[in-house]
């Protein structure tokens, strides 16, 4: 109990002091300082009964690899956990040539980092590795993602998630993920369109949600979903239909939690709202006027009735925010389903109109709530922009062709890919060692390209002493002559 406490305690410590550090780093004696006191706090920082090591993570996910069924048989020379572990590592790293690196490393040096950091007791040749996790099936892998979770909600980090009175922000988007050239054979996923010139292009496509929250950096990710053909059908599947078996798995995964559902004009329909409230969700899903010509119609003679609420204020940059509410409007004719709608408009000091967007939700709007259920709505650009445009255009390669297979293969990598997207953001929440070397490596490109260098030439026996070494206590070396 009192671990967990301290661990809290300096957690939010650091998140404020690595705000400092950032602009002090290239001052030495504030950096001295700042190293000086984080050790002097944290002793035993990285004891191995810390949920939240990668020690303990990586042992966590191998755990659950184990389980995933063997469909070999005869002589097997690389064992699924394994194959899988290395592409854990693969995109941690996020070194699509790991596999190789690492073998020459072994080679020179005896040991690799695989082997030391992530458990691999055998690194799978590059063609067999791609076969190996082809024919491994998607949901062998969710469960991972349930246990990280359940890791930080034991140690009451999920906490700093809630809005709304104890409730859970989950956003949800679609994207597409890999493209391949007409001519190139499809794989049993693939979704299918005409170009332009006649040709037929292959590619695939997932739906993925996380829990948010605005002004929070980091992210909780769920397994995803993806967007292909299912079990005996022949008709291609749509981002809403994967969004509804996603919600399902949601519920089934977390049948407690008060969660709203968060998401783009296209979930704001009918089939999806009742799906979304019969898995005991509440929602808030973007309404544009053009696709609720009923509903505004509505609200166009609520208001000259003078039937909508409003409030104004403005923010610590002088911005104008307006809000505009209102309950009980029906979201199509021709049906019963009532909900509450709201708008939010930003007005800069030159009075342009730099913001402005509405929802439908059955959340009950008030005077009180207003701002937080607007930001709330407003929250779906982070699943844009901090999570898959990270993936794809800051070291992930979530469009990168790592392979395309043909079962699972495409689709796997992503789900591995996002596993290693949730344990760096399990770092970032509750790891003070890894929260002061990705503030003293100042962005996340040299953060990776400093742990790569490292893993590359030297084998590290944990992960602390590797971290410890690069971004902490590293002193200056002379090349040899």
């Amino acid at each position: 109990m009192f671990l967990n406490f301290f661990s809290l305690s300096l957690s939010f410590f650091l998140k404020i002091s690595s705000q400092i550090i950032k602009k002090l780093v290239n001052k030495s004696c504030f950096a001295c300082l700042y190293q000086k006191l984080f050790y002097a706090l944290i002793p035993n920082m990285t004891l191995e009964s810390s949920p939240f090591t990668l020690k303990n993570l990586i042992s966590t996910a191998r755990d659950y690899f184990c389980l995933v069924p063997e469909y070999r048989t005869g002589n097997i020379k690389y064992s699924i956990e394994d194959s899988l572990l290395s592409a854990l590592g693969m995109f941690f790293f996020q070194e699509p040539s790991l596999l190789a690196f690492q073998e020459e490393l072994k080679e020179s040096a005896g040991d690799d980092n695989l082997h030391t950091l992530f458990e691999v007791s055998k690194i799978p040749k590059t063609s067999q590795f791609r076969r190996i996790i082809d024919e491994v099936k998607p949901e062998n892998l969710f469960p991972i993602f349930d246990a990280y979770f359940k890791i930080l909600s034991q140690n009451k980090f999920l906490q700093r998630f809630q809005i709304l009175s104890g409730r859970y922000l989950f956003v949800l988007d679609g994207t597409e993920y890999f493209t391949s050239n007409a001519d190139e054979k499809p794989c049993d996923r693939c979704l299918q369109r005409e170009l332009k010139d006649g040709k037929i292009q292959y590619y695939h496509q997932l739906v993925q949600g996380s829990f948010m929250k605005a002004g929070a950096s980091a992210v909780i990710p769920f397994a995803p979903e993806e967007i292909c053909l299912q079990d005996g059908s022949t008709k291609q599947d749509c981002e809403v239909n994967a969004a509804k078996r996603l919600i399902t798995r949601l519920h089934s995964s977390h049948p407690h939690l008060d969660i709203i559902i968060n998401g783009d004009d296209i979930y704001s329909r009918v089939p999806m709202v009742k799906h979304t409230l019969e898995n005991k969700f509440s929602f808030i899903f973007v309404a544009k006027e053009t696709s609720h010509a009923h509903l505004y119609e509505w609200l166009s003679e609520l208001r000259k009735l003078d039937y909508t609420s409003k409030y104004e204020k403005k923010d610590l940059e002088g911005n104008l925010q307006q809000f505009e509410w209102c309950c009980n409007v029906p979201l199509r004719s021709d049906d019963k389903l009532m909900v509450n709608w709201l708008s939010y408009t930003v007005y800069n000091k030159q009075g342009e109109r730099t913001y402005f967007n509405t929802w439908v939700t059955n959340v009950t709007p008030t005077k009180q709530n207003i701002e937080e259920l607007a930001n709330a709505g407003r929250t779906k650009w982070k699943i844009e922009n901090e999570n898959f445009n990270i993936l794809k255009n800051y070291g992930y390669h979530l469009e990168h062709s790592f392979g395309h297979g043909e079962k699972n293969l495409s689709f796997n990598f992503v789900v591995l890919n996002l596993l290693a997207f949730f344990l760096h953001h399990v770092q970032r929440l509750a790891v003070p060692l890894f929260q002061l070397a990705r503030a003293k490596a100042r962005t996340g490109y040299n953060f990776f390209e400093k742990l790569r260098s490292a893993i590359d030439f030297f084998v590290w026996e944990s992960w602390e002493s590797l971290l410890e070494w690069v971004f902490i206590k590293r002193k200056p070396v002379r090349a040899p002559p």
